[in-house]
C-alpha cells in the first residue's frame, strides 16, 4: 500500500511539473508578444550547462538593427519569470551577434541577433547540443510560402510578424 501511495504521489508531482512549464511558457511567450510592437522578434537560447540550465532571450529591433527591446528567461525551477534586460537596449545586432562572452545570456543573445540578421545560428557549447540545435535551426529557418523576402535597400530579410502578415491587407482569415 506504501508502494502505491509512492507512485501516485510521484506521478501527481509529476504532473504538476509539467503544468507548471506549460504555464512559464505562456507567460514568457506572452512577455514576448509585448516586444513585438518594438520591432521584429527573436528567441535565441543558450546551451544547456550540466545542471540542464538553459537561458532564453527575446530581442526586438528596429529597422536599423538596434535593439529596442530585450527580455530574459533564466532559472532553475518552473518559478522563474521573464525579466527586461535594459542594457541590451540600444545595442547593434551585428555586435551582439559577433560577441565573444560565453556567459549564457550573450550566447542567447547573440544566437536571438544572429536570427533576426537572417543568419545562421553559431551554436557554442556541448558538441552534442550543439548538432541538435544547429539541425533543427536549419528546420526551421526553411522559407515560408508566400513570406517576403527582403524589401529594396534592406540589410536583412523582413520575417513576417505574425501569420495574419502572410496575408495580404484586404484578405481576412475566417
Amino acid at each position: 500500500m506504501e508502494l502505491g501511495l509512492f507512485f501516485v504521489a510521484f506521478a501527481l508531482l509529476w504532473f504538476l511539473q509539467l503544468y507548471g512549464t506549460a504555464r512559464q511558457g505562456q507567460q514568457f511567450m506572452r512577455q514576448v508578444s509585448r516586444l513585438r510592437p518594438l520591432g521584429e522578434t527573436a528567441i535565441g537560447a543558450s546551451t544547456m550547462n550540466r545542471l540542464r540550465r538553459r537561458t532564453y532571450v527575446c530581442l526586438a529591433a528596429d529597422e536599423s538593427d538596434h535593439v529596442t527591446g530585450a527580455i530574459e528567461l533564466d532559472g532553475l525551477t518552473i518559478f522563474a519569470r521573464a525579466q527586461d534586460v535594459p542594457e541590451l537596449v540600444g545595442s547593434e545586432l551585428e555586435a551582439l551577434a559577433r560577441t565573444t562572452a560565453e556567459d549564457r545570456r550573450s550566447l542567447a543573445a547573440a544566437m536571438a541577433a544572429q536570427i533576426l540578421l537572417g543568419e545562421q545560428p553559431e551554436v557554442r557549447g556541448s558538441e552534442r547540443v550543439s548538432s541538435r540545435w544547429a539541425s533543427a535551426m536549419q528546420r526551421s529557418r526553411r522559407p515560408t510560402p508566400g513570406a517576403p523576402s527582403r524589401p529594396e535597400g534592406s540589410s536583412r530579410p523582413r520575417l513576417p510578424r505574425s501569420r495574419s502578415d502572410q496575408d495580404g491587407p484586404d484578405e481576412h482569415r475566417s
